[in-house]
């Protein structure tokens, strides 16, 4: 499977509609960026998936903190996100991320070529097995990490 065809099939099984953002160029490019960090380390759309995608992102991704917060703020979608997020059964969540952190950066060791942030086109073309390994990139299963602690 390439790139472009775990972007396809990842958005298809998140009900994910990419009309709105194409009416956005910033949202565009940054969930575009962020949905292959997902495809890329195999992680869902789960709360603890997403909270541990955004920590290894900032792990293995050539991309400063700063700039990723700004590229998510950049774009409307932020308002619908937060509105879904900033609960307080979130906060077990972020906390459960936390302490995942030590695994995830065990895990982040093995990258020996930090995933670039602004990625060429002809990457969606790639098979997703030659690009992990390339990468050094191991696929995380943010569930299965917490049982096992």
């Amino acid at each position: 499977m390439t790139l472009q065809q775990g972007l396809e099939e990842y958005w298809r099984a998140n009900g994910l509609n990419d009309t709105r953002r194409k009416a956005d160029s910033a949202a565009a490019a940054f969930f575009t960026r962020h949905d292959a960090c997902h495809v890329i380390f195999g992680t869902h759309t789960a709360d603890l998936d997403e909270a541990c995608n955004d920590r290894y992102t900032l792990m293995c991704v050539d991309v400063d903190i700063a700039s990723y917060l700004r590229g998510y703020f950049r774009t409307e979608e932020p308002k619908q996100i937060n509105a879904y997020y900033f609960k307080w059964d979130t906060l077990r969540t972020f906390w459960r991320s936390l302490l995942l952190v030590p695994a995830l950066w065990r895990k982040s060791r093995s990258v020996h070529k930090k995933w670039r942030g602004q990625f060429p086109p002809e990457l969606f073309a790639v098979p997703l097995v030659e690009l992990r390994a390339a990468h050094g990139i191991e696929v995380v299963h943010p569930e299965a990490m917490w049982a096992a602690r």
